[in-house]
């Protein structure tokens, strides 16, 4: 009986206690919970000395989709500053045309799940291959609003689950025979109609301003003059080396193949930065989203933002790789710069993707500290206009 109490009042306190810390956590104060130092506060300034005409802030709720709307985000300042026109793009669009073709590589290797996130150049591939469409529902608006939780998670899981049925049925197949290939064209009929589900068809031909265009068609349109060379910049990182050699950290990752890229010191990833903005275009800039030093009310980022104890100092980058979690990976716009006298870069100016509820109506303001700590890659559409110019 002794023992039927005992385990009967330990099931009471694994059931009671997350009820408990949650309502102790909601007695915690903001300042309690941000650390923000009251002199920082008072320094801060959303003023920036260079800064683009920007569109508006979307939000990409609980999608991994960040990478998409940072770029989307480009290409409607880019036409706006040309057209004088805000033409808001549909994510969603591109998003099933994305997962249209993770349904393919799930298909052809169990190794190759389908996923929600994604690069700037892979949404620029997207662009040319299948077009955009207006963010209008009168021009095509999917049937579910997949950017909100559950529904994001749950379209994933369902993909993903039949193609895991297909590899388990087709296990013991020759991968060329005609029982594999009929078994992979049913899975990729059923993973379609799973798709399809959530987004309607997809929208082959629209109507707009009495014009009957095709996501290509219009897509040709809105960037007819515009010839971006793109660049994929990763700053340069030393290699651990002695008694921090790990397996996963022997040498420094290499570049991606697919993409035109470079590593450069963090100097010339900033000149590319300021010359950009001064050239009027926004930079997709991709960090480690450390939340622990970024506050959501105010936009602030910064590492010297907050109370830490003393002897603190940011890991480097590789170390915290290799024998850290570390924080996931999130992409935005840069739209602006505050510069000081020597023309260095104080503090950022990030369009985010989290709505207008999140940080400074939608902005963030990323400081020196963090972005030298946490940048992972920008991505810069003119490679030749931001070119930094030799000592």
């Amino acid at each position: 009986m002794k023992k039927l109490l005992l385990i009967l009042l330990l099931s009471f306190q694994a059931w009671a206690f997350p009820s408990l810390c949650m309502k102790a956590f909601k007695k915690l104060t903001p300042g309690e919970l941000r650390y923000i130092t009251p002199e920082f506060l008072k320094a801060h300034t959303p003023k920036y000395s260079l800064e683009i005409d920007y569109t508006a802030v979307s939000d990409q709720c609980a999608y991994g989709s960040c990478w998409l709307h940072a770029r989307l985000s480009h290409i409607e300042q880019e036409m706006k500053k040309r057209t004088g026109e805000e033409i808001k793009l549909s994510r969603h669009y591109l998003i099933a045309q994305s997962l249209l073709d993770r349904i393919d590589a799930a298909l052809e290797s169990p190794s190759s799940p389908i996923f929600q996130g994604g690069n700037a150049h892979y949404a620029d591939e997207l662009v040319k291959r299948f077009g955009v469409v207006p963010d209008h529902p009168e021009i095509w608006k999917p049937r579910v609003q997949f950017e909100k939780s559950p529904h994001g998670g749950r379209l994933v899981y369902f993909l993903n689950a039949r193609a895991a049925k297909f590899h388990q049925d087709a296990k013991d197949l020759t991968i060329e025979s005609k029982a594999y290939l009929d078994l992979q064209d049913e899975a990729r009929k059923d993973m379609r109609e799973i798709l399809k589900t959530y987004t309607g068809p997809l929208p082959k031909k629209f109507t707009l301003a009495d014009k009957t265009l095709s996501p290509k068609s219009f897509s040709k349109i809105l960037t007819q003059g515009y010839n971006p060379k793109p660049l994929w910049v990763f700053p340069e990182v030393e290699p651990l080396s002695g008694n921090l050699k790990r397996e996963s950290s022997l040498q420094v990752a290499a570049l991606p193949s697919y993409a035109k890229s470079s590593r450069e010191s963090l100097e010339k990833i900033e000149k590319r930065i300021i010359k950009a903005l001064q050239n009027g275009q926004s930079v997709t800039l991709s960090y480690e989203n450390n939340t622990l030093f970024a506050d959501r009310d105010t936009g602030i980022m910064s590492i010297n933002a907050f109370a830490t104890p003393g002897g603190f100092s940011p890991p480097p980058r590789l170390y915290r790789d290799a024998f850290m979690s570390g924080s996931g990976q999130h992409a935005v716009d840069i739209v602006g710069a505050d510069l000081d006298s020597n023309s260095r870069i104080i503090k950022l100016k990030i369009k985010n993707s989290w709505g207008t509820e999140s940080g400074d109506g939608g902005f963030y303001h990323m400081y020196r500290d963090y972005f030298e700590n946490f940048v992972t890659s920008i991505y810069v559409s003119d490679s030749e206009a931001t070119r930094p110019s030799q000592p």
